[in-house]
Parts: C-alpha cells; structure tokens; sequence
C-alpha cells in the first residue's frame, strides 16, 4: 500500500472517542479497535482485511464461504455425520489460527452453529 494512503486510513482509525449523554451527563472512552459505525469506508476497509481468510476458506473441499458485509456464514457438506464434523473442527482451527495472527477476536456473542441434516428416504 502506498505510504499515503496508509496513513489516510491510519488517521482515520487512530485517537477516537465514542461518546454518551444521557441527560446533562456525557461520558467519553477512547475507541482502540473496530471502524467508526455507519463510516462510508468501514465496509471497504473490512473486505480488505478480510479477503486473505476468504481466499483459505474458498480452498477448503466440502467447504462453501457467504460474505455480506461484515458477517461470515460457513456451511458443510459430507457424506456422514463424522466427516462433517472433522471439517467442522478444520475450518474453525483455520479461522481461529488465522484470526490469532492478525490479532482479531471473533464474538462468541455473534455465532452460532445450526445443524442441517438431509436425510435420504430409500425406496
């Protein structure tokens, strides 16, 4: 990236604050992570960041990646059970590894995993 631009998104995430007023009362707390909510870049800046997990997961067999805007569906498929579920285990040590590297958290709060099943009726 040129030096720049680099420091146009530098200065763009550096030395926030978010504020709060709840009545005559306002409280401020500096803001260290994450884009400015609502921000015409963030979506941009997010995909950016991003697009070097999205390249590893879109490698993955069995493995088929949803991006839309800042959220990630993952879905599995397999023959069993058990082989479902060892891509399962895969994909998340790939995910967690890679968000350890470039020092991300991934909200507990925010994922869910939702069991799909389809069962095949012989005749």
């Amino acid at each position: 990236m040129s030096p720049k631009i680099y420091s146009i998104v530098r200065d763009f995430l550096r030395e926030r604050a978010a504020h709060i007023a709840l009545g005559n009362a306002v409280s401020s707390k500096q803001v260290s992570k994450g884009c400015p909510q609502e921000s015409v870049s963030g979506p941009t800046l997010w995909n950016i960041l991003i697009s070097g997990l999205i390249e590893i997961l879109l490698k993955a067999p069995d493995v088929k990646t949803v991006v839309f805007a800042d959220d990630i569906m993952i879905m599995i498929k397999g023959p069993s059970h058990s082989a479902i579920l060892t891509t399962l285990q895969s994909t998340l040590r790939t995910i967690e590894g890679w968000s350890k590297e470039h020092k991300l958290e991934i909200s507990k709060e925010k994922s869910a995993l939702m069991p799909m099943f389809i069962r095949k009726r012989e005749e």
